[in-house]
């Protein structure tokens, strides 16, 4: 309890300058909730647009529990669905492993992201209802994350593209959709994967008619720089991590069809960051499948024997992340989350 609530706590003691987001819309979310007498009122209020569930989330939290309250719960309702997660799969053994890779990864983002971040950890809770074969579920849990950060669309892939993957033929067979796409789901991995390159070509044109067909996110078009560059302080951070769990792509995957789509993904998230070198601020759509990291380690944990080679494999991968957070939220400031203030705790 203590490893969940303190980060909340640090959350809501913080001062507003943590988070570029917090001065964007963040405080002023804050302060028209408190000022508003009815929910009704205040979600006519708009402000940078504002999807509807965080806006009901954001009235409510202000309104009655006030600042403290408002960032402690916004912060509570990221990391809930982290743990919960590893709850429901039966992984609590290691659960010590996911959340400190959260706390490496993400915590710092979740502290600037606020929408985005509620909409990715609703994103890591639905794929338990990819694994269990609901989609119906999957697709509600998928509403409820667009609800926080209309990006969380963009995951409704992530059903079909995990059924293409981990097709077994002997369980999928009789399956329509499996049937047809099964026998060719080496295929659909690569073409996955080139469809998410040409995007990275792309993304320069692709941007302004996305803006034009949604209405919103027309302020990432100052952030375009106009080219593809290796952004090479992420190579250089993570590397090793990449290095040592790639390693055994191929023995785990043949041992469980699960590692396919987790693997998959952690390539994804891999290309998808280098966006940060067409536009400073896109490279956020590539921690939706960064952070199925974090299940892929957790995974690997529960079903892998504790040789000394496996432990040391793990040291170095969290060393490593240690070294990207230090990079980029100590170093390069990103989301401006650090030096970490707080009036309230005489920090």
């Amino acid at each position: 309890m203590i490893g969940l609530l303190l980060p909340c706590v640090l959350a809501g003691a913080r001062d507003n300058t943590i988070g570029t987001d917090v001065l964007v819309y963040g405080d002023a979310y804050l302060n028209y909730a408190q000022r508003y007498n009815s929910l009704s009122s205040f979600m006519n209020f708009d402000y940078l647009g504002g999807e509807p569930l965080f806006k009901i989330l954001s009235y409510v939290s202000a309104h009655y529990f006030g600042q403290f309250g408002y960032y402690f719960t916004l912060e509570f309702a990221c990391v809930l669905p982290i743990y919960a997660t590893f709850v429901r799969r039966g992984w609590e053994r290691y659960s010590w492993l996911g959340m400190l890779i959260y706390y490496l990864c993400f915590y710092s983002f979740s502290l600037n992201l606020l929408r985005q971040s509620i909409a990715m950890s609703i994103i890591f809770w639905s794929y338990n209802y990819i694994v269990e074969r609901k989609p119906v579920k999957f697709c509600i849990s998928a509403a409820i994350a667009v609800g926080f950060h209309l990006t969380a669309a963009i995951m409704l892939l992530l059903y079909p593209i995990h059924r293409m993957v981990t097709y077994v033929p002997d369980k999928d067979s009789k399956n329509f959709f499996s049937k047809i796409i099964g026998p060719y789901r080496k295929l659909m991995y690569a073409l996955i994967i080139l469809l998410c390159v040409a995007l990275l070509f792309l993304y320069s044109s692709l941007l302004p008619a996305f803006i034009a067909l949604t209405g919103r996110f027309e302020g990432q078009l100052k952030y375009l720089s106009g080219g593809i560059s290796i952004y090479w302080p992420y190579w250089l951070t993570m590397f090793l991590p990449i290095f040592l769990l790639f390693r055994k792509y191929n023995v785990r995957c043949s041992m469980d069809e699960e590692y396919s789509f987790l693997y998959l993904m952690f390539a994804l998230s891999i290309i998808l960051f280098q966006m940060i070198g067409i536009n400073s601020e896109s490279y956020r759509i590539s921690l939706y499948f960064m952070q199925f990291l974090i299940l892929l380690m957790v995974k690997i944990g529960c079903t892998e024997y504790r040789t000394s080679r496996v432990i040391l494999e793990r040291w170095c991968t969290l060393f490593s992340l240690g070294t990207y957070y230090i990079y980029f939220f100590v170093i390069a400031l990103f989301n401006h989350v650090y030096p970490y203030t707080s009036s309230m705790l005489g920090i």
